[in-house]
């Protein structure tokens, strides 16, 4: 029951429930909590929304009923909850076997942003973090790859995205805090939070003046991509087709440090989060 209660307790700062938990079977070691059945093993935590007859126990749990009948507006009030119930399941979902909640936040923007300098503070400075570099994955490619800031490479940079957002999700779901450095534009987003598997992510966009991204790309060291035309028609992209202004960042200007908390003091707040709650 020690493992149960932590459980219980994780689940409530989570879900920001003060609903007391039914608990069923603990020699089953189930239990159904806000909405929620949750079926513990002694190295993992299965998450998933309840069956209308674990609605019932629910029911029976908050209401200290005995009787076997429920009152008439049970059924329709359980049916009610269940949006709620497969938001609160998917949640649930992101902790970890080690009991840990998961996280997963995107960095993006064109090329010379500055995504991977603020990948790398925010992924340090976090416990039990991840940093996936989403360029990583296109180095997989062997013979028939093609340059991904072409416009024929659609196809091959789909495939490679949702691959990486396979990663990048597991990751969350085990446990870890996780950073995603990578180009997901607005555009492809919810195909990206589609392939990691979880209900939402935080997302933020770095976007200084067009100019200042083409410089960086010209002068960096020890990096693939120099072609000052795409470096171009993707900054227009992203310009064209932006994402909600809560999500964007212009980090002209400041150190990747004062970036790193202006970013961590908008996820806090909820801005970056996507879908919106």
């Amino acid at each position: 029951m020690h493992e149960i209660s932590a459980v219980i307790d994780r689940l409530a700062v989570a879900f920001e429930e003060s609903t007391t938990p039914f608990v069923a079977g603990s020699d089953r070691r189930v239990l159904i909590t806000a909405g929620v059945f949750v079926d513990l093993t002694a190295d993992s935590m299965h998450v998933a929304q309840p069956s209308l007859h674990h609605r019932e126990l629910l029911w029976r749990g908050r209401h200290q009923r005995t009787s076997p009948s429920l009152p008439a507006h049970a059924p329709s009030m359980m049916q009610n909850d269940e949006s709620r119930a497969a938001d609160l399941a998917s949640t649930a979902s992101r902790f970890g076997h080690n009991g840990r909640m998961g996280s997963l936040l995107v960095v993006t923007g064109p090329p010379g942003a500055g995504k991977s300098t603020l990948a790398e503070v925010l992924a340090i400075g976090m416990n039990s973090s991840v940093l996936v570099e989403g360029d990583a994955f296109f180095r997989f490619l062997r013979n028939g790859a093609i340059d991904p800031w072409l416009p024929e490479a659609n196809d091959q940079n789909t495939i490679v995205t949702q691959v990486a957002g396979a990663a990048a999700g597991r990751f969350t779901r085990g446990g870890f805090h996780t950073v995603y450095d990578g180009v997901i534009g607005p555009w492809f987003l919810d195909e990206f939070l589609a392939s990691t598997g979880l209900a939402a992510l935080d997302y933020v966009v770095l976007l200084p003046p067009a100019d200042t991204c083409v410089n960086r790309v010209l002068t960096r060291k020890n990096h693939g991509f120099i072609d000052e035309n795409a470096a171009r028609h993707m900054h227009d992209h992203f310009t064209r087709q932006p994402p909600a202004d809560r999500h964007i960042i212009n980090p002209v200007d400041q150190s990747p440090d004062r970036l790193s908390t202006l970013v961590l003091d908008a996820r806090n707040r909820g801005d970056l989060r996507y879908p919106a709650r």
